[in-house]
C-alpha cells in the first residue's frame, strides 16, 4: 500500500476563524460521528492507527483540520508528544495553515515538539488581499510573510501551497519562482482547486477559475526548466525549479486513482479514511 501522507484532522468543535470561499469542509458535510478525543488527550486506538500508517512506510504527517488547526494548540502539542511515543515515530511533520491567529510562541512550541514544515495556503501574494479572499477576521489577521519569518527562525521548511484561482491568471510561470526566491520559500505546491456538486463553494470556484491554458503553461514550464528529483508515492513528480522544490497537485482530493492511496486521513472520531469526502472510504 502506497500512502503519501497521514493527514490528521485536528478536532475543534468550533467554527473556523476563516471563511474560505472554496473550503472543501463546507462543500461536503458528511457525518463522521462523535469525537473520541476527550480533553485533547490522545487515546491508544488513535495512536494504533498512526502506527499502522507508519508501518506501511509512510513518514509524512500533515496536521490540518476542518478549521485552522492552530485553533486547538493543546491537541497539536499532545499529538506531537504522542508521536514520539510510537514504536517508529513520524519525522516529516507539517502544519497546513493560512497563518490566521497563529502566535510566535505557537511556532516555537510546535518546532520544539518535532514540527519540520509549515505549508502556507496562499490565495494571493498580497497578505491583505489574501485575508480578504479567505474571509480572515480582522482580530485574527496575520501577515503570512511575518509568520514565515518566525518559522525560518525556528529552522522550519516553508512551503507555499498556491491555490490556483483567477487571482493568478496574469502570472507568468517564472513569476512564481522569482517570488518564492525573493521571499525565502523553500517549496511550492501548485494546487488545482477542487469543485464538486451544487453548493456556494463550487459556484465561487467556477466564477474564479484559473484558466486551463495557464495551468498547462505551469506544467510545461516546470518540465522544461526543472530537474526531476523523485516520484512521490502517489505518482506526482517533484522537481527542482530554480532551486525551489516544486510539485503540481492536480488531484488534491485524490479522485484519479483506485489502485493506490494518496492520503490516510485520521479524523477526530478515531477512524482512518482514504478519501476526504466519502465516509465509505473507511479503512478501520
Amino acid at each position: 500500500m502506497n500512502i503519501q501522507s497521514l493527514s490528521i484532522v485536528v478536532p475543534s468543535g468550533k467554527r473556523c476563524w476563516n471563511n474560505c470561499p472554496f473550503c472543501v469542509s463546507r462543500m461536503h458535510c458528511e457525518n463522521y460521528g462523535e469525537y473520541v478525543i476527550k480533553d485533547n488527550e490522545i487515546p491508544a486506538g488513535y495512536m494504533n492507527r498512526m502506527q499502522f500508517v507508519r508501518d506501511e512506510g509512510c513518514n509524512a504527517m500533515v496536521i490540518t483540520g476542518d478549521t485552522e488547526p492552530q485553533q486547538n494548540m493543546r491537541f497539536i502539542e499532545n499529538l506531537l508528544a504522542a508521536n514520539l511515543k510510537l514504536r517508529t515515530p513520524f519525522y516529516n511533520i507539517s502544519l497546513q495553515t493560512t497563518g490566521s491567529g497563529i502566535e510566535r510562541q505557537d511556532i516555537t512550541r510546535m518546532a520544539a515538539f518535532g514540527l519540520t514544515t509549515i505549508s502556507f495556503s496562499i490565495s494571493s501574494f498580497d497578505p491583505v488581499r489574501n485575508a480578504e479572499i479567505i474571509g480572515m477576521p480582522e482580530n485574527k489577521f496575520r501577515d503570512f510573510y511575518e509568520v514565515q519569518e518566525w518559522a525560518i527562525k525556528e529552522h522550519l521548511v516553508t512551503r507555499a501551497s498556491i491555490n490556483l484561482t483567477s487571482e493568478f491568471n496574469a502570472m507568468h510561470p517564472l513569476g512564481y519562482f522569482v517570488w518564492a526566491q525573493e521571499n525565502g520559500f523553500d517549496q511550492i505546491t501548485f494546487r488545482k482547486i477542487y469543485a464538486s456538486g451544487n453548493n456556494p463553494q463550487s459556484d465561487w470556484i467556477k466564477e474564479h477559475l484559473f484558466r486551463e491554458e495557464k495551468y498547462h503553461a505551469i506544467e510545461e514550464y516546470v518540465k522544461r526548466e526543472g530537474t526531476p528529483i523523485m516520484r512521490l508515492p502517489f505518482g506526482f513528480i517533484k522537481y527542482s525549479v530554480h532551486g525551489i522544490s516544486t510539485v503540481i497537485d492536480g488531484d488534491c482530493m485524490s479522485k484519479d486513482s483506485i489502485d493506490e492511496m494518496k492520503y490516510a486521513i485520521l479524523r477526530p472520531n478515531g477512524h482512518l479514511y482514504s478519501r476526504w469526502d466519502d465516509t465509505g472510504s473507511l479503512i478501520f
